[in-house]
């Protein structure tokens, strides 16, 4: 799956934007070599915008580049893992105990709103159900009222999103019932205004999903499920970027 051509409205933009959500989406499948030629060929660029939207993914964390090896999508370990869900408990955490005080019923329904759509959809699709996931927990954050939380919080989104590409649809699919339950506690503790409780429960909550990607992350890659909304995307893997 070629890059396709840009129309120049920013090119360090639109690079960046390009190859990010490649990466995001899967396509560049962690450990994959990014040949800097090709792909300023297939973005229709010089390979200085390139170079430059690759030194920005690697402060993100995105993106390793090997001297005298090459520039290559990162890979994940446990400790990558444990590192940005511990931050996400610091984060989200504290959101629920600032949240729990200011909750209403508009904002409690909006909360079930989305927990339902991951509930009792009968074709889920990975993607869909990791943003609906990910608006959940945005919306819980933005209930604490808190700017700079709410900001460290989407920072922090990037890489998250990175982490996600190793879920498979079939691991998804088998939790998703306990994410559902754990998502409907949360929701029931703030309505009630106890923090502490939200709190508690939230960091569980993180604590389980970490757990469970760092058993996937630890299983052999031919035994991984492939989500059946990548799987085009990774048969292109080498032949966009080898």
């Amino acid at each position: 799956m070629p890059f396709r051509k840009l129309k120049f409205k920013g090119v360090f933009e639109e690079t960046y934007d390009a190859l990010k959500s490649k990466i995001l989406a899967g396509e560049l499948a962690p450990g994959t070599r990014i040949d800097v030629s090709l792909v300023s060929e297939e973005l229709g660029v010089s390979r200085t915008p390139v170079n430059d939207a690759l030194q920005a993914l690697r402060l993100q964390g995105l993106i390793e580049i090997v001297p005298r090896k090459g520039t290559f999508v990162s890979q994940v370990t446990p400790k990558d893992v444990e590192d940005a869900f511990q931050l996400r408990m610091a984060l989200e955490g504290k959101a629920c105990e600032q949240a729990a005080e200011g909750m209403d019923t508009s904002k409690t329904s909006a909360l079930h709103t989305l927990n339902d759509l991951l509930a009792h959809d009968d074709h889920p699709v990975l993607s869909e159900h990791l943003r609906i996931n990910q608006k959940f927990h945005e919306l819980i954050v933005g209930y604490s009222n808190n700017s700079l939380l709410l900001k460290s919080y989407l920072e922090v989104q990037a890489r998250m999103q990175f982490l996600q590409v190793y879920f498979g649809f079939e691991n998804w699919q088998k939790h998703s019932p306990e994410i559902v339950e754990e998502h409907n506690e949360i929701i029931e503790a703030l309505a009630s205004h106890d923090a502490g409780s939200a709190q508690g429960l939230m960091n569980g909550h993180i604590r389980s999903a970490m757990t469970r990607l760092i058993a996937v992350i630890q299983e052999p890659k031919e035994s991984r499920p492939v989500p059946e909304d990548r799987k085009l995307a990774q048969d292109h893997d080498v032949q966009v970027l080898p």
